[in-house]
């Protein structure tokens, strides 16, 4: 499922994919440390421009 987390401190938008919410930044960066399905960005959807593009670059990588 695609969620948004906003994170305060570092003032910028993660897109991810989890069947878990994302509630603060100690769980976005566990979470940034286990998966490589997210996008950052400053702008909400380029985020979601940035996490598709992480995928699919990793989907290419694992073809190859």
């Amino acid at each position: 499922m695609k969620r948004f987390y906003y994170s305060e401190v570092g003032k910028f938008w993660i897109c991810y994919e989890s069947a878990k919410e994302i509630t603060n930044d100690e769980e976005m960066k566990d979470f940034m440390s286990n998966s490589n399905n997210f996008g950052v960005d400053v702008d909400k959807e380029r985020s979601e421009d940035v996490m598709m593009l992480n995928i699919q670059g990793i989907t290419q990588a694992v073809k190859h």
